[in-house]
């Protein structure tokens, strides 16, 4: 007996070692975590593929799951505060509530349309915010489209046509809009009114970005990762193996990143980007999203898997 105890100390001991620090977070579901957003270190929200949003209130010790849509898979949530927030999906799904998640409303300008779906949709305060994704009846595999409110997401307008393969929406008070498409990376100093287009890398497709000061990254599909340290002039890419996916990006600071995505893919960078190498998790999944809050790094993805670590 006292052998397999040693054993299993041993084990255990050796996996939180292996786990570089990620702790798992057990939520009340099993269904695919696809967006994750913090508003405070302590309230914090994730939609899930059976069209819930799962709630924390205490910091991400406990969990609880509000209902937002029947059969329709949410693709991301974003809240401007502790009680306004709008969640995005499939067959142009999107919701908007009023009262920190425990009600949705739908608020869609194509709701129930099969041949709209919303990837990504972001609030940047009260009033103002985006919601993107793509447009199946756009003869271009990659057509997309884009809508803009400015009443709190009440109502939402449908923006102009700027590109293909629309991507995550990205919002700091600091660096503005952006969110990438096909050859570009599109960017907005006052809140999706006017739009600069500057030329993305070319032979990659960036499927998440994130900003912090001039340090643009982004990661997508075959391996793809890229640097711009001029936010988004100039870009140098770290590819890495053509099989890996990826569909995560976050920067913890100017020369700390993440990225994450298919098969408990986790890399990390602490030289800016020049060297990427392989996190060891403490759970085995798909990574779908990516958040930093404050200095803890939250994972979230297939199979309602949460994971976060704690940065020195």
């Amino acid at each position: 007996m006292r052998k397999l105890l040693l054993l299993l100390s041993l084990t255990l001991i050796a996996g939180s070692a292996f786990a570089q620090g990620w702790q798992v977070v057990n939520l009340p579901t099993t269904d695919n975590l696809t967006g994750i957003d913090f508003v405070t270190p302590t309230v914090g929200f994730a939609s899930t593929t059976a069209g819930e949003v799962a709630r924390t209130l205490d910091g991400g010790q406990t969990w609880s799951m509000r209902r937002v849509a029947f059969d329709t898979p949410l693709e991301d949530v974003s809240f401007a505060g502790t009680k306004l927030g709008v969640a995005c999906g499939k067959a142009g799904a999107l919701y908007r509530t009023t009262d920190g998640g425990e009600t949705w409303t739908s608020v869609s300008p194509v709701r129930g349309d099969s041949t709209q779906h919303f990837f990504s949709v972001e609030l940047f305060d009260n009033l103002t915010g985006l919601a993107i994704g793509l447009d199946r009846t756009s003869p271009n595999p990659y057509g997309s489209m884009g809508y803009r409110t400015t009443d709190g997401g009440r109502t939402w307008k449908k923006l102009e046509p700027m590109g293909m393969g629309y991507s995550e929406v990205f919002y700091s008070p600091a660096a503005g809009v952006a969110f990438p498409c096909i050859g570009q990376l599109l960017r907005s100093s006052d809140k999706g009114q006017t739009w600069r287009r500057l030329q993305a890398i070319s032979d990659g497709i960036a499927r998440d970005l994130d900003i912090l000061g001039e340090v643009v990254l982004v990661a997508g599909p075959a391996g793809f990762i890229g640097i711009s340290r001029d936010g988004g002039k100039s870009w140098t890419p770290m590819k890495q193996k053509a099989d890996r996916m990826f569909f995560a990006a976050a920067l913890a600071a100017p020369n700390i990143g993440f990225v994450g995505g298919a098969n408990s893919a986790m890399l990390i960078t602490t030289d800016g980007g020049q060297n990427w190498t392989d996190e060891l998790l403490s759970r085995s999944f798909d990574i779908l999203d990516i958040t930093v809050v404050g200095k803890r790094v939250y994972a979230v993805g297939s199979g309602g898997a949460m994971i976060y670590k704690d940065l020195q």
